[in-house]
């Protein structure tokens, strides 16, 4: 008796597995019709840069990076993306092969690890991605910039990727430029007295972390707004 009871649950478990095993395969058949026929995927071929440049041209990682990303208003279950922050593009990768999806504008934002983009409009009329480091009347926003530099090394040019950052406050459909604490005193003029008085509270130190003291004084902004 004891030998068909285990006979009994070795073929339980083992239908249990094949069915698991199914389903599975039915999940990545049916994730993988939803990949190729993504919109995501269907973008310009990207072209790397090659060997020739010291560093590389992405945020934070080289290799693709599973995360969220809301494209036209839909949400995509852990595309494997790259941000090319010199040419500032969006990349999916798909089937061992790059692509750039659409225009920037069509992106309503992306994740890499903990960072959170989004797209913002310039002066000029152009789109670009931007981290946001904080949402609000008053948001504040870090572009993240890789220019190439060339240097002559006796016969050869010697390029290499060099990173560099900016930080603006988004308001009202425009950016300003944040260098100093002076320029957001600027931003903030009609509560000076109130952010004087709180960078000297909180002694607040611009110079050696503008972006945690910046942080700090937007939110502090719109909690007295």
């Amino acid at each position: 008796m004891r030998i068909g009871i285990s006979l009994v649950l070795v073929l339980i478990t083992s239908f249990a597995s094949a069915q698991e095993q199914k389903h599975k395969e039915i999940e990545s058949a049916y994730f993988n019709t939803v990949n190729n026929s993504s919109p995501l995927y269907k973008g310009v071929r990207y072209v790397d840069y090659g060997l020739t440049i010291e560093g590389n041209q992405f945020f934070t990682v080289t290799n693709a990076t599973e995360t969220q990303l809301t494209f036209n208003n839909v949400n995509y279950r852990n595309p494997s993306i790259l941000y090319d922050i010199h040419l500032d593009k969006l990349i999916t990768v798909y089937d061992k092969s790059l692509y750039t999806t659409l225009l920037a504008s069509q992106i309503n934002y992306f994740h890499i690890g903990s960072h959170l983009f989004i797209p913002v409009k310039d002066k000029s009329g152009n789109y670009g991605f931007y981290e946001s480091l904080y949402a609000g009347t008053y948001s504040l926003l870090i572009k993240h910039v890789k220019d190439i530099n060339e240097k002559l090394n006796e016969r050869e040019v010697l390029k290499k990727f060099v990173s560099s950052k900016k930080l603006f406050v988004y308001h009202h459909d425009q950016l300003t430029e944040i260098k100093s604490k002076n320029d957001l005193l600027k931003v903030f003029s009609n509560k000076e007295n109130e952010i004087k008085k709180y960078i000297k509270e909180q002694i607040l130190n611009f110079r050696k972390d503008i972006e945690a003291s910046a942080l700090q004084l937007v939110k502090f902004y719109e909690n007295e707004s």
